[in-house]
């Protein structure tokens, strides 16, 4: 490192000496033109020496001035300007290329900032992926809804916080606690619960947008089966977040059905697209054809623990609530082994069981 800056501080010293050196020439040269009497060979021969000198002050700054970071061919532009400079102003030019190109102090900021790197940096509290510090512990939906729940002025700031914590949960709860806030009477609630939708939004259109692309260059039939399953699945992300509601709702579970039928059109044995099939019909509120796809879904060796749920759901719509209870232990007895269950599901078992 030391030989490097003794180097470069010697290749500046010697461009600024040939910079000076080549000014006071052009001087010399401009003093001699004027005392000749036969003026217009003499200027003639002072323009074509003052062209080579520009040439050779070109070659010069572009030997000599190499900058970490730039390009070849901005070395190379900044070198013809500077001879066309000097070519164009007698004496004057070489001196303020001189003074422009003068050695720059090779002193550096030091790699270590200190304190400076421990200042907190100012955050925008309206950010919806806002980490305000590692939670202590993992919030539960059900605490910050009652946090939400919270009425009066002195609560304002309580609600502010417990919708922060909301933009940290699954975003299946996020954008209906937002949506329960979008009425609350502190005008920073209602903003952060807009602006949290609203960037939920915004996420799933552009993945919707990036589907819709790949289906579209998608030309195989195998591709295309993907493609359609891939649409699919995030319609039914929309309506399973919140995203959607009212008539919109049925819309988006309708667009769900519309491609993953096309992706069994293609690929009938896909056992993920048949269990999407079930629980985009158990949400339309056509539990016997839901049924119908859940058990297609384990014929095909979809894991059993991810079924057996959504049949004993369906089983509870069609009112038989016996089957409810087999389903139940049978998933007990898969807890056994597997390990234990999410806790919503958890909750029901230990009510049925």
């Amino acid at each position: 490192m030391v030989g490097e800056a003794s180097w470069r501080s010697g290749k500046e010293a010697l461009r600024s000496a040939l910079m000076i050196g080549t000014g006071l020439l052009d001087a010399g040269l401009l003093l001699r033109a004027i005392s000749v009497r036969d003026g217009t060979s003499t200027f003639i021969g002072y323009l074509v020496v003052r062209a080579l000198l520009a040439l050779l002050t070109v070659s010069i700054v572009a030997v000599t001035d190499r900058r970490p970071g730039r390009a070849k061919s901005d070395e190379r532009w900044f070198a013809i300007f500077v001879g066309a400079w000097c070519f164009a102003l007698p004496i004057f030019g070489a001196v303020i290329a001189s003074i422009v190109l003068w050695p720059r102090s090779t002193s550096t900021a030091p790699s270590d900032l200190g304190t400076w790197s421990l200042w907190p940096l100012p955050v925008r509290w309206d950010n919806p992926n806002l980490k305000i510090a590692p939670p202590t512990r993992r919030d539960e939906p059900i605490e910050v809804a009652g946090d939400l729940l919270l009425s009066g002025p002195a609560n304002d700031g309580r609600r502010l916080h417990a919708l922060l914590r909301a933009a940290r949960l699954p975003l299946r709860f996020q954008v209906p606690l937002a949506r329960g806030a979008l009425g609350d009477s502190n005008d920073d609630v209602r903003l952060f619960a807009f602006s949290l939708i609203d960037r939920r939004k915004r996420d799933h259109e552009r993945a919707l947008q990036a589907g819709r692309t790949t289906l579209e260059q998608a030309t195989a039939p195998p591709a295309r089966a993907v493609g359609h399953l891939r649409m699919a699945e995030l319609a039914w992300e929309g309506a399973y977040h919140g995203l959607a509601e009212g008539y919109g709702l049925t819309e988006t579970l309708t667009t769900a059905l519309d491609h993953v039928d096309r992706s069994l059109a293609i690929s009938p044995n896909d056992p993920s697209a048949n269990a999407l099939r079930g629980r985009v019909l158990l949400r339309l509120g056509r539990p016997e054809v839901a049924e119908e796809a859940f058990r297609r879904a384990l014929e095909l060796r979809l894991p059993t623990r991810k079924v057996l749920p959504h049949l004993a759901e369906c089983a509870f719509h069609l009112r038989r609530f016996a089957e409810v209870r087999q389903y139940l232990i049978a998933l007990s007895h898969l807890e056994a082994v597997e390990g234990p269950m999410q806790s919503r599901l958890r909750a029901v078992m230990e009510h049925w069981l």
